[in-house]
């Protein structure tokens, strides 16, 4: 069901700094508004994350294999390979069922910040 927004729930997961730049976080402030997020970072990364609104659901992981983002729309899965990037984006439902099936576990595994 998508949610006023026209975007529905959004659920990122990035040990990558590049991914944070101000232009992502902004248009995930701006997402949340409507629809329900929940950010997922690792340990190192708690510091860019920190002061964003609290509507914005925020846990941290030791570590991160690899990042993306999972929504109604679709998924972009990234993975650093040296200094490049490799994604893979997809809108199959099959593939954004795995997405979200194996976001959940990292979440469920995961602690909630003090903000």
């Amino acid at each position: 069901m998508k949610s006023m927004g026209g975007y529905g729930n959004l659920d990122i997961a990035t040990p990558y700094t590049e991914l944070l730049d101000h232009r992502v976080l902004s248009m995930v402030e701006e997402i949340s508004r409507n629809n329900e997020t929940r950010l997922l970072v690792s340990q190192d990364l708690v510091d860019y994350v920190k002061d964003l609104p609290p509507r914005i659901h925020i846990r941290v992981r030791d570590k991160l294999f690899g990042g993306g983002f999972v929504g109604i729309g679709g998924i972009v899965l990234v993975i650093k390979h040296s200094t490049d990037y490799i994604s893979l984006y997809s809108r199959q439902d099959y593939i954004i069922d795995i997405a979200k099936t194996y976001f959940n576990y990292l979440w469920n595994g995961s602690e909630v910040i003090q903000r």
